[in-house]
């Protein structure tokens, strides 16, 4: 039973489609953050060789692994953020990873796509 004197921002489907909304702003910015990490490492790593290089000289190598091991599974926690996302309709994990077109984009289990 619907009640009437609720208003419309109040109204339990307008809260089911603000949470969808929400759901799918939160899945587009961790993918767009998990391009623009994947994107971002031949910069990131380019700068600080050459800043490792000039500041510690004989450490370039282990120093470096060190640095893009940590940016790797950044990466990582990302992707898994992206995967554990729950759908606001079903309630189970929605994406299965973190390689999909927006416009693709659907909860694997029950198909909610965005609006």
């Amino acid at each position: 039973m619907v009640d009437r004197n609720l208003s419309p921002s109040e109204h339990p489907s307008a809260l089911r489609t603000m949470d969808e909304r929400a759901f799918w702003l939160s899945v587009r910015r961790r993918r767009r953050l998990f391009f623009l990490w994947w994107v971002g490492w031949l910069p990131f790593s380019l700068i600080s060789f050459v800043s490792l290089n000039t500041f510690i000289p004989g450490a370039d190598f282990v120093i470096g692994l060190v640095v893009l091991s940590a940016w790797y599974i950044v990466w990582l926690y990302i992707a898994g953020s992206i995967r554990k996302l729950v759908c606001p309709s079903c309630g189970k994990p929605a994406i299965r990873g973190p390689f999909f077109f927006m416009r693709h984009a659907a909860c694997q289990h029950c198909g909610l796509r965005p609006a």
